[in-house]
C-alpha cells in the first residue's frame, strides 16, 4: 500500500502502524498497536522554508480523522 491513490477498501483494511502515500504529498496515517487500537488519519506533508543551512525543512500537516471520510463513501 504504498504510492497511488488508496482505495476506500484499503484504507479500511489498514491496520498496521505506518504512513501510506496517496500521491501529492497526502499521507494516510496508522497508528496503534496494529490491532484493535488503531487510528487513521490524513497527513499533508509539504516543504515549508528553508533551513540556516539552505536546505527546504519538510512539514506535516494534519487534515483530521479518516472515520467520517470512509463512512460517508469519500474523501
Amino acid at each position: 500500500m504504498t504510492g497511488g491513490r488508496l482505495k476506500a477498501l484499503q484504507i479500511s483494511k489498514a491496520t498496521k502502524p505506518g504512513m501510506y502515500g496517496d500521491g501529492g504529498g497526502l499521507y494516510l496515517q496508522v497508528t496503534g498497536d496494529g490491532k484493535e487500537l488503531s487510528a487513521k488519519s490524513w497527513i499533508y506533508r509539504f516543504k515549508g522554508h528553508t533551513s540556516k543551512a539552505g536546505k527546504p525543512l519538510a512539514r506535516e500537516m494534519g487534515l483530521g480523522s479518516v472515520g467520517h471520510m470512509v463512512a460517508r463513501g469519500g474523501a
